[in-house]
């Protein structure tokens, strides 16, 4: 009598396991080369021109993350920055200029994008620095509340 094998279920779950996030990664990685960012560029442009700018900034950050060339993603960074200009997200426009400059240091719009940033935090340091020293003014003017001396 021939003894008959099982298979071990441990390893057929192991192995079953394995081919499935195998094919779960080949079919990303599919998808992923397949991609164009192209109208989600259109898409980002449409937005930032109805002045969803939310949307825009999804819109064009997901791009950022389909576009292989460096140009494309300099072009993008740059519309970006226009983006949180528009929103007033100052750390995230310098943030945008600096990786234009990295992957362009010759990239003039990038140069005077950060020169506007320092024009403008030096500009709203003046203001802030009037309006302390205001304050402090007025605080020695001003009398003790009543029942304290």
């Amino acid at each position: 009598m021939a003894r008959r094998r099982r298979v071990n279920k441990k390893v057929a779950l192991l192995g079953t396991t394995v081919l499935l996030l195998f094919t779960v990664a080949a079919v990303a990685v599919l998808l992923r080369l397949n991609c164009n960012p192209a109208p989600l560029i259109a898409d980002g442009d449409a937005a930032r021109a109805a002045g969803d700018y939310k949307t825009a900034i999804d819109d064009f950050r997901r791009a950022y993350g389909l576009t292989r060339s460096a140009e494309g993603k300099i072009d993008l960074l740059v519309k970006l920055a226009g983006v949180y200009q528009q929103t007033d997200q100052w750390d995230k426009v310098l943030g945008c200029w600096n990786g234009v400059l990295t992957a362009d240091p010759q990239n003039l719009p990038a140069r005077l994008g950060q020169l506007k940033y320092a024009y403008l935090l030096a500009d709203g340091l003046g203001h802030a620095g009037r309006s302390m020293s205001s304050y402090s003014s007025c605080r020695k003017n001003r009398s003790p509340p009543r029942g304290r001396s």
